[in-house]
């Protein structure tokens, strides 16, 4: 079997055994293992927007060559624009059209047979290099009171920007993925994060009078910048929120961090500073006065808040030290299957086939969906998909088989995620 046919055969069924019985049965296969690495390592950018038109196919390079041929010569950028583009397409018709079929899946990020990177870490161990971060509890039973801070809950897309030290800035999404067409803000974090950090947030979009403009809008255009789609007039709305200055030692106690950022956000603002912002913080002494400030974010129409642990230190986990208040449960599910509707909406989506990493939560999700949605949803472009659910509940089957969700509603695409979340996440 060659690439393309491999891919056919896991993309055939969606279960999870069955995808990683055919990778199992072909990891020693070299051009199968190139192709994963290279599809979703995030620390590649390949710099092509669309792909060129090619009609013959010579077949006279193999797909590993070729690869490589991109790699050497677009990820470092070393050819560029429309020589680039010439380049690539040189390249695709010096394959066969099958290998030319999945270099273009390469190229895309996405192979197109529903396979995670855990599941690729577990055929080839450590093959995906991944990007830990901090995530939040949803258990206040871990807060430590007095000693605890209350932050708005920006519901934007994570982000995290590093100052190299030698000047450069780096912008990734929370699965690694660089973010390049932001280069506007560069000036204002050097101006504010110390060279050698590393400051954790989100982006968030604000209109020309600095009012946030609503979250699906927002995220929106953040997701356009992770696309590298973004327009200049989008990019000007485009703020960091920081809460955090990431600490691999592991050593330094939030207070100390947060205390290390406001004293550069306020030295910013002195300086002009406008795309970072700072994020509303408030000290708290008992678990009521965190339910009074959630309950006053519900009231305004944010999505909740967060609490902090002052003497928490950084680790790249879900922590104890930070949990999460939120009015309804969200869980980010892959999408492994489409359903066709009836009735009104027959012959467009009906329901999308979601679960989590390690497939013991699957659920289908029916509603969320506005009429465009979908018309222009369809299997090609949201299986493998990561998706954000809103529910209500876990429910727990006692029969055996997956566990399902009560009331899922669909939220929007993750464009900033390839991994979803596994059953122990969901609550």
């Amino acid at each position: 079997m060659n690439t393309l046919e491999i891919l056919d055969t896991i993309a055939s069924d969606t279960k999870r055994k069955f995808k990683e019985s055919v990778l199992e049965k072909h990891k020693n296969d070299p051009t199968l293992r190139k192709a994963f690495w290279a599809a979703y390592n995030p620390e590649l950018t390949f710099w092509i927007a669309a792909h060129p038109q090619v009609t013959d196919y010579a077949g006279t390079m193999t797909l590993v060559t070729a690869s490589d041929e991109i790699l050497v010569n677009l990820a470092t950028r070393k050819i560029t624009g429309h020589a680039g583009i010439e380049f690539y397409r040189e390249v695709l018709s010096s394959l066969n059209e099958d290998d030319a079929q999945v270099l273009r899946l390469i190229i895309d990020r996405d192979l197109r047979c529903g396979v995670q990177i855990p599941t690729i870490n577990k055929i080839w161990k450590n093959l995906i290099p991944t990007y830990d971060i901090m995530l939040a509890g949803k258990e206040p039973k871990h807060l430590q009171f007095p000693d605890v801070v209350v932050q708005t809950k920006f519901d934007g897309v994570r982000c995290i920007v590093t100052h190299g030290l030698d000047g450069n800035i780096e912008m990734r999404t929370r699965n690694g993925s660089l973010i390049t067409c932001l280069e506007l803000m560069y000036d204002d974090f050097r101006t504010t994060i110390d060279a050698g950090d590393t400051w954790d947030g989100e982006l968030v979009c604000y209109d020309k009078n600095d009012i946030p403009l609503p979250r699906k809008v927002s995220n929106g255009i953040a997701n356009k910048a992770i696309r590298g789609t973004i327009d200049e007039k989008e990019a000007q709305m485009v703020r960091f929120a920081p809460w955090d200055i990431v600490d691999k030692s592991q050593t330094l106690t939030y207070d100390k961090r947060l205390q290390s950022l406001y004293i550069n956000l306020h030295r910013a603002r002195q300086s002009g500073v406008k795309k970072v912002i700072q994020v509303q913080t408030t000290k708290v002494e008992i678990l009521a006065d965190v339910e009074k400030l959630f309950e006053e974010a519900l009231a305004r129409g944010e999505e909740g808040v967060i609490a902090k642990n002052l003497k928490g230190k950084w680790e790249p986990k879900r922590s104890k030290n930070l949990c999460k208040f939120k009015a309804e449960e969200t869980a980010d599910l892959v999408v492994v299957d489409w359903e066709p509707g009836q009735g009104k909406y027959e012959g467009q989506l009906g329901a999308l086939v979601c679960e989590t990493s390690d497939g013991k939560v699957r659920v289908n999700v029916g509603s969320g969906f506005s009429d465009e949605q979908r018309r222009y949803i369809t299997k090609d472009n949201s299986v493998d998909k990561i998706v954000e659910i809103k529910y209500n509940a876990k429910i727990t089957k006692k029969t055996g088989g997956a566990d399902s969700l009560y009331l899922p509603r669909f939220v929007g695409f993750r464009v900033d995620k390839n991994q979803a979340d596994s059953s122990e996440e969901i609550k």
